[in-house]
């Protein structure tokens, strides 16, 4: 099943380089996620055209991460389920893309970066 997302592109992504006069410009994509036969648990996110990301699973945390906040001085902890919170996160070396990826009542839902202009979130105000 398709789902529809936006693709923001900068002034500079589209190859005009005059971005202080030129507005951010959107793009409804659908993109299409492809799981690759490898022991790495590669997958393929064809954006566009243009844009074909190789995601490899992220692991940026320690597994024992912990918050600690300080309120009205007593700290509090939190600890957090590392693997859940990176269960859907995925990047791409290439295209220095970091997404979120995950199927949500059987439509694809991508949301995060591609490089230092491009941003990808679901487009909430469509149904399919």
């Amino acid at each position: 099943m398709f789902t529809r997302v936006v693709l923001a592109l900068s002034a500079l992504q589209l190859g005009l380089y005059d971005a202080a006069s030129l507005p951010e410009h959107a793009a409804v994509v659908y993109p299409q996620l492809f799981d690759v036969r490898d022991d790495l648990g590669t997958r393929v996110l064809r954006v566009n055209d243009k844009i074909t990301l190789n995601l490899k699973k992220s692991s940026l945390l320690p597994e024992d991460f912990v918050l600690i906040e300080d309120r009205e001085g007593v700290p509090q902890h939190t600890y957090f389920d590392v693997e859940a919170l990176e269960e859907d996160l995925y990047h791409d070396e290439k295209y220095f893309a970091s997404v979120m990826v995950s199927d949500e009542d059987g439509s694809l839902k991508v949301e995060g970066v591609v490089g230092p202009n491009i941003k990808i979130r679901p487009l909430e105000e469509m149904g399919r």
